[in-house]
């Protein structure tokens, strides 16, 4: 089976469920005029590192959505530190990390044809700390949190879970990468998913529309049969950052800041 990143969770009955958070906040559930630049995670080497992409496509999206920014993060700055290495990674492993690192833009490590070996991409290693500083600023301007629409363990009936979930989120699921018949991408029986994208809308009884990070020709979007079998199924709710309690130390930096601009 080819591997292109996605390691399945395990049951964790902790896990927030669709509406503990999410509210609905696009009605029509139409995700694609908010989508960022089509980035492949395929050059001379494929990190297996769709995880990473997954995520970031969301918060970029609803950045975009909720802020009228167009961020592109580096997926790099990701998984160096959140230790996604071939054959993948577990995608709750890197939210929850993501969750107190925070991001770092695509200008500090990118992607591209010059990196020509799988330690190339995830080097430096560890990360230097002024790049750790630079993705803790992320963490002062924004949360976000995530909720388990369904998963293997979740009787449910899936594309009616998503018709509802879409409406507060483009959303992370898992799938098996790629198979295609006519107009469509489908999923085999029997197999078993090994590949995590982003559905960014669902026609009813027509099809699902997913931005992926393999590009199809000059395309990175997908339509999917209305009867592809997701495995998971994330929604990604963007909120404001957690309130830091303001110690002795954050007066002192503040008194020392001001003291210096007073001899500037």
């Amino acid at each position: 089976m080819p591997k292109y990143g996605f390691i399945p969770p395990t049951q964790d009955d902790r896990d927030y469920q669709l509406g503990a958070v999410s509210k609905v906040i696009n009605p029509a559930g139409n995700w694609l005029a908010y989508t960022p630049l089509g980035e492949t995670q395929s050059l001379k080497v494929d990190p297996n590192t769709c995880t990473c992409y997954a995520l970031l496509n969301c918060i970029e999206i609803l950045e975009n959505f909720q802020h009228k920014l167009s961020e592109n993060y580096s997926e790099r700055g990701l998984a160096i530190p959140a230790g996604v290495r071939p054959p993948g990674a577990d995608p709750k492993k890197v939210m929850d990390f993501a969750r107190k690192f925070g991001f770092i833009s695509e200008e500090y490590l990118p992607f591209s044809s010059e990196i020509e070996t799988l330690e190339e991409y995830f080097s430096p290693d560890p990360l230097p700390q002024r790049l750790k500083n630079i993705a803790s600023k992320w963490l002062f301007k924004r949360s976000f949190s995530y909720e388990l629409v369904f998963a293997p363990w979740i009787q449910t009936n899936k594309p009616r879970a998503i018709l509802e979930a879409i409406k507060r989120s483009p959303l992370s699921v898992s799938g098996y990468a790629w198979v295609k018949e006519g107009n469509f991408y489908v999923k085999p029986q029997a197999v078993r998913d090994n590949h995590n994208f982003v559905l960014i809308d669902a026609v009813e009884n027509e099809y699902f529309l997913a931005w992926d990070s393999y590009p199809d020709g000059t395309s990175y979007l997908k339509k999917l049969a209305w009867n592809y079998d997701f495995g998971f199924c994330w929604a990604i709710t963007l909120g404001e950052p957690k309130p830091i309690s303001k110690g002795l130390w954050y007066y002192v930096k503040v008194l020392v800041e001001k003291i210096i601009n007073l001899f500037r």
